[in-house]
């Protein structure tokens, strides 16, 4: 990452503690019985291949629950993707976004 990119990603740093409640207790109730199913939309789910093993296991019980779901991993790829694998997300999300 380039000095100006890395200091915006540092400086942003307190967001992630800040969506604990959303992200680890569920505060708008998107788990619930019947919310993920009802979406019909496509959906894409991408990973990186180095990515924390969670990451898959997340994927994949979205992927049971989304009707309409595609998982897509990123060869190389860790958590930060969109960052280090730029590229590689540009082109599957083209890809995905053709499809529909």
């Amino acid at each position: 990452m380039r000095p100006k990119q890395r200091a915006l990603v540092v400086a942003q740093m307190p967001l992630i503690a800040a969506q604990n409640a959303t992200l680890f207790e569920d505060g708008a109730g998107i788990l619930e019985p019947g919310r993920i199913e009802a979406f019909h939309i496509p959906v894409l789910l991408l990973r990186g291949e180095k990515s924390p093993p969670i990451t898959a296991i997340v994927n994949a019980e979205l992927a049971d629950r989304f009707p309409n779901a595609t998982e897509v991993m990123v060869n190389g790829a860790g958590h930060m993707a969109p960052i280090t694998h730029e590229s590689d997300i540009a082109a599957q999300v083209k890809a995905f976004l053709s499809e529909g």
